[in-house]
């Protein structure tokens, strides 16, 4: 039996339209990428969504809706403003773009999608190691960490490879249970910003003084993040004056 070259002609596309309806009605057919990240598939988190499949094509909306952390906290934590994101809006906002608006920031360190997912992965509880050397985190990633409760141990290792982002204000942590907010009796305000009895080092860094910055102010190392300045101090035969002296003309430059 021989097939006309006339009924392949018609036969071809009906079948095409065909396939295609078909699959739109079984809800098969999509024209974009789904954007859903692979799952993890063993240990304690299988079934959750894996920060490792995080690509530079991922907008903050995709991350949203796999992650559950909001559009606004993305944009927070990586210094991106309503301005930057421009008409598509911050959920459209792409991972990619990292890549090349904060190239160059630091000679060893470097803010781009491998930061995303590690920052996603602090946020969320979930496991993740940086895949890439030399991934950094920005500095404004750091009091949205510390707000949202990610233990110490993993927010000192977040605090060691920190990127500053020029022209951006650090956005302070908020003040915490029992902690007084904008005042100078509580553990430093995020109005006044003002180095008090119960400040800590992550707090001076938090709002915008490197570690880097500390040390040479007080020609010695500063303590841990979750030390309190003033016990610090005494501990080390300091007068708490000397460091907050050195410390507060940091914290109200970085402010400005």
């Amino acid at each position: 039996m021989k097939i006309r070259i006339v009924h392949l002609a018609i036969a071809v596309p009906a079948v095409f339209v065909i396939g295609i309806g078909a699959s739109m009605a079984f809800n098969l057919w999509n024209t974009e990428s789904s954007k859903q990240p692979a799952k993890i598939t063993s240990g304690a988190f299988a079934g959750s969504a894996d920060p490792a499949d995080i690509r530079g094509s991922y907008s903050f909306g995709d991350i949203e809706k796999a992650f559950g952390i909001p559009v606004e906290v993305l944009a927070r934590a990586f210094g991106v403003s309503a301005e930057a994101a421009g008409t598509a809006g911050l959920a459209a906002y792409q991972v990619k773009n990292f890549e090349e608006i904060y190239a160059g920031l630091s000679e060893d360190l470097e803010v781009g999608t491998d930061s995303v997912r590690w920052f996603t992965a602090l946020y969320a509880g979930l496991p993740y190691e940086p895949e890439e050397e030399g991934t950094g985190l920005p500095n404004t990633a750091i009091p949205v960490l510390r707000e949202a409760g990610v233990p110490s141990e993993l927010l000192d290792a977040a605090r060691a490879v920190v990127v500053e982002l020029p022209g951006l204000e650090n956005l302070p942590a908020a003040a915490g249970a029992g902690e007084a907010a904008g005042t100078g009796t509580g553990s430093g305000g995020e109005e006044t910003r003002t180095i008090v009895g119960k400040t800590t080092f992550g707090q001076v860094e938090d709002w915008g003084v490197s570690r880097a910055k500390m040390a040479e102010a007080m020609g010695r190392e500063p303590g841990p993040s979750n030390a309190v300045i003033r016990d610090w101090a005494g501990e080390n035969g300091v007068e708490f004056s000397v460091i907050k002296e050195a410390l507060q003309p940091l914290v109200d430059a970085a402010a400005q």
